[in-house]
């Protein structure tokens, strides 16, 4: 069975987190945001990138994907700026066809050096240009354009790619925009705005990778950390590894995390300085994106599912499987987040309206019966479908929504005694 959480079959796939309740399509000034166009599903996520100042190149961005894998989406960043307040320059030529990109933020100021610069970043789709493939790449970017006179930043340009190599779907999350940050100007300029990726929870540890565009960080003595953390606690710190590592003025920083059991959701920031008392020269950088992807597991049977609406029917509970019963306590079973209820109270709730808990609880049944019965072949098993509900439980409304979808997802499979 499998423990992968948050990944439908392949072919229903959803179009990573923009399809998830409440989260809007905005790309960010002055913060990230998801993307305002679709992200493909995939296994998993590689990217590179090339620094452009001060010439806006050309400059080759060095890019391996897994050898054998498909080429889902591939998108490609640029940013800069202006001593104005001006868009600065939306297009970019891409091993020699010039891209129109989609402006992800408005100018936002930084900082005054002969002029008010402000910061502008880019997005486009070049997935049908065709200039990446499995294997190694070395694609040609050049023409940025942000400079007037001796004035102005091209920061750089990098490239996000999805891609399937025929494995488990990963949970894959994109947000986008322009952060400024650097620790000796006062908020919004000051620090970056964490960005928080959720995902359904696995019962089991996983590693994930995670993708930082960021420009306009100098080379050595300039102090960063890109944090990542879960619900406060501190996963991994990467210490001053932006450092125009791309060439000047841009980076790509691609790392893994790994990821706890039970967790549902990572959060990533960028610090400038190193939160030291007068310790070295704070970082001055301008956030442009990020990738994360939580990989999925094989999947190795399941398939079928019944729905709430089956278990709870009289004439249906010769299906129930011992020591499952329409008279057993949800508090022997589960945490007792149902006081004084039976597992039919739960799954077959009078009318009217449900609290987050409950609509958990109305799928959680119907899973634990799916996945006791010899006669569905469900993706789950009863200690999974037991540990995940008392991994969430007490929790927050977002938690019980993300699980009971999840639920949900494989109590709609359907099978031959409930078709």
């Amino acid at each position: 069975m499998s423990t992968l959480l948050g990944v439908s079959p392949r072919a229903c796939a959803l179009l990573s987190l923009l399809a998830l309740p409440g989260v809007a399509a905005a790309d960010g000034t002055e913060t990230l945001g998801p993307p305002s166009i679709g992200i493909g599903a995939g296994t998993g996520i590689a990217a590179a990138g090339v620094g452009l100042h001060p010439s806006g190149g050309p400059g080759v961005i060095l890019l391996d994907v897994p050898a054998g894998a498909g080429i889902v989406q591939v998108l490609l960043y640029w940013s800069g700026a202006v001593p104005m307040d001006d868009p600065g320059d939306p297009t970019l030529i891409v091993e020699g066809t010039e891209v129109l990109g989609t402006q992800i933020s408005d100018p936002a100021y930084f900082f005054t050096f002969g002029g008010d610069f402000h910061y502008t970043a880019y997005r486009a789709d070049i997935t049908a240009l065709g200039v990446v493939a499995p294997g190694p790449n070395a694609i040609t970017v050049e023409g940025l354009d942000f400079r007037i006179g001796d004035l102005g930043e091209n920061s750089g340009a990098g490239i996000l790619v999805i891609y399937d190599d025929g494995s488990a779907l990963a949970e894959i999350g994109v947000r986008d925009g322009m952060d400024l940050a650097f620790a000796g100007f006062p908020d919004p300029r000051r620090s970056t705005v964490p960005q928080t990726f959720t995902f359904p929870p696995a019962d089991v540890q996983r590693t994930a990778d995670l993708a930082i565009f960021a420009g306009s960080v100098g080379g050595g003595g300039r102090t960063s950390i890109v944090r990542v953390s879960n619900e406060g606690m501190v996963l991994a710190d990467f210490v001053d590894m932006l450092a125009s590592v791309d060439g000047d003025l841009w980076d790509t920083l691609t790392v893994t995390v790994d990821v706890p059991a039970f967790a549902s959701s990572l959060t990533v920031e960028i610090i400038s300085g190193d939160e030291g008392a007068g310790a070295g020269s704070p970082a001055s950088l301008s956030w442009v994106g990020a990738g994360l992807s939580v990989p999925g597991l094989e999947n190795g049977g399941g398939g079928e599912g019944c729905t709430p609406g089956f278990w709870r029917q009289e004439h249906h509970f010769e299906f129930w499987t011992a020591p499952y019963a329409p008279s057993t306590p949800f508090g022997d079973v589960f945490e007792n987040a149902f006081p004084g209820r039976t597992l039919l109270d739960i799954v077959d709730p009078p009318p009217g309206r449900r609290t987050r808990l409950e609509q958990l609880g109305f799928h959680t049944v119907a899973a634990l019966l799916n996945a006791a019965s010899p006669d569905v072949d469900y993706d789950l098993t009863v200690d999974e479908v037991i540990d995940l509900f008392n991994a969430v439980f007490p929790g927050t409304n977002d938690d019980y929504n993300d699980l009971k979808d999840y639920f949900e997802g494989f109590n709609q499979q359907g099978s031959p005694i409930c078709d």
